[in-house]
């Protein structure tokens, strides 16, 4: 099934947070991330995502300036410390 399907009317403003996007990082060896925003949009439309590539898991995540929005979720991933720790310091840009 692809990734799209998951996140329904969500995945358009989701890809808008990622036009400006941080290099992805492998966190703890299994957690590939990634964030961004829109052009000339950071701290208005953001988008932040983690996916498990052991079990295929992923979360994603869209910020509109106001609203923080899980926007698709697959499987369970499990919050390592690196891992919520990239996750909240995206949160407090």
């Amino acid at each position: 099934m692809p990734i799209a399907t998951h996140f329904g009317d969500n995945f358009r403003h989701f890809l808008a947070g990622l036009e400006v996007a941080s290099a992805t990082e492998l966190i703890d060896g299994r957690y590939l991330i990634g964030f961004g925003c829109a052009p000339h949009q950071c701290g208005e439309t953001e988008s932040f995502f983690a996916v498990d590539i052991r079990t295929g898991a992923f979360e994603a995540f869209a910020y509109d300036g106001t609203h923080l929005q899980k926007v698709a979720k697959v499987g369970d991933l499990v919050a390592t410390p690196a891992l919520t720790a990239k996750f909240d310091a995206w949160t407090q840009q």
